[in-house]
This record gives structure tokens, sequence and C-alpha cells, in this order.
């Protein structure tokens, strides 16, 4: 699909997405496709139904109350730190060993953003390695037990712990 647009210098965005469960294997599914079509799609955005209804919903992201659903959280690993103007830039992922990853670079606000989807049920090991490669990253986890919870700073060069079945951003600025 991207290239019916390409031709013409348009972008492709996913927009009014909805209908994923609002539990937590919904919210990795929205996880899985929201990596999929920027990774295969060049997609350049990714847009949810609502961010808010009365009631929480497959067609929102939380309620008007506030309650927040993971598929919010799980967003949020995108949204939050892929922003506009952000370029995506090569990384490469065993996808063999289910581990799907994402690199972007911010020139304006001179930020480096690392989005990696553990598709296993166990916990897997990666080893971040490329040039001008941050030293440091802040570390930001959703898994069926996380919320898009801050898990402080990491080096980049150590190998690094993914979470079984796990969406982490790793942002740099």
């Amino acid at each position: 699909m991207y290239s019916w647009g390409a031709q013409y210098g348009k972008p492709l965005w996913m927009t009014e997405t909805s209908g994923y469960k609002n539990d937590w294997s919904g919210a990795f599914d929205l996880a899985k496709a929201m990596y999929t079509a920027i990774k295969f799609g060049n997609s350049s955005a990714w847009l949810f139904w609502s961010l808010s209804t009365s009631k929480l919903d497959e067609y929102s992201l939380m309620s008007s109350a506030g309650e927040k659903s993971k598929r919010y959280y799980v967003s949020k690993n995108f949204y939050r730190f892929v922003r506009p103007g952000a370029i995506r830039v090569k990384a490469d992922a065993a996808e063999t060993d289910k581990i799907y990853s994402l690199a972007f670079t911010h020139a304006a606000d001179k930020s480096t953003t690392i989005i990696l989807v553990n598709d296993n049920n166990e916990s897997r090991a990666v080893q971040l390695s490329g040039t001008g490669l941050p030293a440091t990253f802040t570390k930001y986890i959703t898994s069926v037990d996380d919320n898009c919870r801050d898990e402080g700073l990491i080096e980049a060069p150590k190998a690094l712990v993914l979470k079984a079945n796990s969406v982490v951003t790793l942002y740099y600025k």
C-alpha cells in the first residue's frame, strides 16, 4: 500500500484504528500491528479511533473518567517517544527470534528512540550496537504487569533483558 501513495509523494497513515480487545492480549496485538505498519508499510502515523469515550471499550484508549487501558500504555510507548519530525533509521534484530525493533532519530530535538517488542513467552537478552548510538537510554516497559514504567537509565553497550511479551522503549534526549 505504501507504494500507491509514494509515487505521488503521499505518506501512508493508519487512522481510526480500533477493535483491539481491552486486555493485555489486545494491547500486545496492537503493538505488533503498529510495528508491522511502520516497519513493512512505512507508515508515518498511527492513530487510534478515540482517545476517550464515556466507557472504556475497544474504541478508545481510556475512559472520560481517566481509566487507562493497556492499549493506552502500549500506544504511549510509541506516541510519547516517536514525535513528529522523527526519522526511522535502520534497526536490525533477528525476527526469527521474535524480537521486533524500530529505531528513530529526531534532529531538531536531538533524540534517539528504539522500540523493541519481545514476542516470546520468556525473557530474551539483546545487545545494542551501532555507530552514533548514545551511551545511555532511559528504559520504559509495558507488559502484562507494567504500564509504560520508567526503569531508569541503562547503558547502551550492555546486554538488555526484555521481559516476556513486552514492549520496551529506549529513549535518549
